[in-house]
């Protein structure tokens, strides 16, 4: 089935798809351009070192089979019912007012308990402990900033099919975690949640049952924009390029 969507040139400036994509291109502005020139490199993740180890590390966050929660730390784990049951996010204003932050674990222990409710089985696992915590599944990297090798940054791109690694001389990586399919718009969805546009390198997939939404018209922004840099940038390497044919002197001029 088609859909007739109207030209951009034909859309009121209070059309519902031009106020999501221009909503988009300024978030995308605000996005570092560090990485728009980078490209996948191949890499076996496993070879082994001199020493015969690994030469690197990953931070991956895993979601708990028990209480649904995302998982790198042991701290991460939340509660379950009585039944065993995912209780989801404690209401914190329930348990004793909105200054209790998930650090508070006494205070959140005790009503948790007097409302029903009791630490995950799996509480004090970390992602090591888990299965399905693999690490890279793909032998390609996608480089990132030396400063995203934290668990906060693991958690931010928990739901994508991604982990961090980091490399025995401190450089940091994207790496994949599963495969079989083009994962442009996740790859270039984990750079956007680190701060980054995505490398220009990517060039998204049209999937069928894809809409326009304020996620997906975030990333073709930063794709966009990606790409409207590096056109500058080599635009502006094209003219001082040329202007060497009017400065560089002759054999005659000297």
């Amino acid at each position: 089935m088609t859909t007739n969507v109207p030209p951009m040139n034909d859309r009121t400036p209070t059309d519902p798809r031009t106020t999501t994509i221009e909503a988009a291109r300024k978030q995308a502005a605000l996005l570092k351009v560090s990485f728009v020139d980078a490209k996948p490199e191949d890499f076996d993740f496993s070879t082994l070192n001199a020493d015969g180890e690994a030469g690197w590390d990953h931070i991956e966050a895993v979601e708990c089979s028990d209480c649904g929660q995302w998982i790198v730390d042991e701290a991460d784990h939340g509660y379950v019912d009585q039944d065993g049951d995912p209780a989801g996010d404690i209401p914190f204003e329930d348990a004793g007012g909105t200054d209790i932050t998930d650090s508070d674990t006494d205070v959140l222990d005790e009503w948790a308990a007097e409302n029903g409710y009791e630490a995950c089985p799996r509480h004090g696992e970390g992602y090591r402990e888990f299965d399905s915590a693999e690490g890279p599944m793909m032998n390609y990297r996608y480089p990132v900033g030396e400063h995203d090798y934290t668990t906060a940054h693991a958690h931010g791109i928990a739901d994508l099919p991604l982990c961090l690694v980091e490399t025995e001389d401190g450089d940091v990586y994207l790496a994949l975690t599963g495969g079989g399919m083009d994962l442009s718009w996740q790859i270039c969805d984990a750079y956007i949640r680190l701060g980054y546009l995505p490398p220009s390198h990517f060039e998204l997939p049209e999937m069928g049952d894809m809409r326009l939404t304020e996620h997906t018209a975030l990333i073709v922004a930063a794709v966009e924009r990606s790409n409207e840099v590096l056109a500058n940038w080599a635009q502006y390497r094209q003219t001082r390029a040329k202007r060497l044919f009017e400065t560089l002197p002759t054999r005659s001029d000297v």
